[in-house]
């Protein structure tokens, strides 16, 4: 089982990649915008973070991934954008500030959604154990 960071404002969408995580066998906590990311992030360390691009607040997505990449205790954590910024320009965008992958919505197959964000969820645990 992994401790899963979902950030996402979308209350329906948030639900769906809940739901799908935890029927995975994951623990998922959720934050609803940059700023509670970040303050939940000073409590419990995730193995992989899913971040939305857009988000409400003065910090988008993006910013809160360039801030977790300066920070020592998150700069190698396996972060996901799940984003509906789906155009090659904003992969693009996505991995330039630090996402280790892309996932564009919506998603259709929730099959390999939750089979992706294991894999990096195990990459990130073995961060975690060897620090």
């Amino acid at each position: 089982m992994a401790i899963i960071m979902l950030v996402e404002d979308a209350p329906d969408t948030r639900d769906l990649f809940k739901m799908v995580l935890e029927m995975s066998g994951h623990e998922i906590e959720l934050a609803e915008s940059g700023e509670m990311c970040l303050a939940k992030l000073e409590t419990i360390k995730p193995d992989v973070i899913l971040m939305d691009i857009s988000l409400p607040g003065k910090l988008s997505g993006l910013d809160v991934v360039e801030k977790l990449r300066a920070d020592r205790s998150y700069n190698k954590t396996p972060i996901i954008a799940l984003t509906a910024h789906a155009m090659e320009n904003d992969r693009i965008l996505s991995l330039a500030a630090g996402c280790d992958e892309h996932i564009s919505k919506p998603v259709f197959d929730l099959g390999t959604f939750a089979a992706v964000v294991t894999k990096y969820a195990e990459q990130g645990r073995n961060v975690l154990q060897n620090r």
